[in-house]
Order: structure tokens, then C-alpha cells, then sequence
């Protein structure tokens, strides 16, 4: 399977540091969304202007690189639960908020959604998030962990970044369903081991190349490996 060490599109760039750890670069900005697998070595121009965190699991929501992230005017978006790792100017946002309409966030439109597991009790309702990031030329959702739930309806983005790949996260039929819901142009898995070992992986492209002629879906390399 062919794999990208980034990808690129109009202003935006995306990088995978495996779990659900991604780096958003545009012109201006860097914004982080779960960094838990960051590089040991930061470099101030590569530190965030923001920061969003989905939920208060530890591989997703890390004190240590969120230290290592933080300058003197990085904005930090976190759910609730996550209010014990909250440093520097730290906003907590819940399902529904709309940062928008003059709320903007580092000039970013971003939407708040539902995140939470149905099938188990990895996630419950109301403990974490998912986010709509709107950068102008483009929104990116990137889902957080979650199964396909009712307020997907009522999501629209371009760049889907989606979990599957465990049993507390989406399996190929949900996402099948979340992109017929959503109808995005791009479509980036995330929160597996790797494309080669896992068979689920592997499944879904195989499914999103037969049933949508105008969708493209993009596994990436992640920059360094799990700890």
C-alpha cells in the first residue's frame, strides 16, 4: 500500500504522528490536535499557535508535550475532564459550541460535535469531543474517539480524519455510513498500528476505492512510531 509522510492541500498541510496525534501546518499557524507522539525535538517555529484535545485519555491528552508545544501565546481547546493538564490561555469547550461569529479562534471557524462509544464504555457521552476546523479554504473534522453516533448528521467537512482500527472505535460499516453522511472530498484514517499489519485498514481502502469514484483516501506514514 502506498503511504505519504504528509499531505498536502490548497493552504493546509497534515501530519500523522501515529494515534490520533496530527500536526496542521497552514501559512501562519501550526495547530496540534492530540499530542501524545510528538518529536523529542521541538523547534520554537514548529510550536503550536493551538492546540485542540478531543478527550482525557492519556494517549491522547499529555502534560509533557503539551508542555513541550506551549509558547507564551499558544490557545489550548479541551474538554472539561481535561481541566487537570489546562496550562497557559487553556478554553474549555463542550459539545455544540461554535467558535465562530466573531469567536474565532487564531482566525479559525471551529465547531465542537459529540464524540462517544456506543458499542462499549471506552467513551461516554458528554466526556469527549470531536472538531470542525474551518481554515478558509477548507473544514477538516477530525472525529476523536468514537462510533458512528446520531450527531454525525449534522457535520460537513471537506478532510475526514477518522478512528478505526480497535474494538472502541469505528469498524469499516460505520465509517461506510459516516461518509455517506458527511460526503467529504478526503479521507484519512487514523489510531491504527500500521496499514501493513492491520487487515482492517487494508478492508476499508479497498471499500471506499470500489463505492466512491470522487473520494480519495490517504493512509499515512506516521513521522515517528508509537512509544
Amino acid at each position: 500500500m502506498d503511504q505519504n509522510d504528509n499531505f498536502s492541500i490548497k493552504d493546509i498541510e497534515i501530519n500523522w504522528f501515529g494515534n490520533a496525534s496530527f500536526l496542521i501546518r497552514t501559512q501562519e499557524m501550526n495547530v496540534y490536535i492530540d499530542p501524545y507522539i510528538i518529536p523529542k525535538k521541538i523547534n520554537f517555529e514548529d510550536k503550536a499557535d493551538l492546540i485542540l484535545i478531543t478527550h482525557s485519555h492519556k494517549y491522547h491528552c499529555e502534560y509533557t508535550a503539551l508542555q513541550k508545544l506551549w509558547k507564551g501565546d499558544t490557545t489550548i481547546l479541551m474538554p472539561e475532564p481535561c481541566k487537570e493538564l489546562a496550562i497557559g490561555d487553556t478554553r474549555f469547550v463542550e459539545p455544540n459550541d461554535f467558535l465562530g461569529e466573531g469567536l474565532e479562534v487564531k482566525g479559525f471557524e471551529i465547531q465542537v460535535f459529540e464524540a462517544y462509544n456506543i458499542k462499549n464504555n471506552c467513551q461516554s457521552k458528554g466526556t469527549g469531543v470531536g472538531y470542525v476546523i474551518n481554515t478558509g479554504s477548507c473544514k477538516l473534522y477530525h472525529t476523536g474517539d468514537t462510533d458512528s453516533i446520531p450527531e454525525m448528521e449534522f457535520i460537513s467537512a471537506d478532510i475526514v480524519l477518522l478512528s478505526v482500527g480497535n474494538d472502541s472505535i469505528m469498524d469499516v460499516a460505520e465509517v461506510v455510513k459516516l461518509i455517506d453522511q458527511i460526503n467529504p472530498k478526503i479521507v484519512i484514517p487514523m489510531n491504527y498500528d500500521s496499514a501493513e499489519k492491520n487487515a482492517e485498514i487494508l478492508e476499508l481502502k479497498k471499500c471506499i476505492e470500489e463505492m466512491y469514484q470522487n473520494i480519495d483516501f490517504i493512509v499515512l506514514s506516521p513521522i515517528i512510531g508509537k512509544n
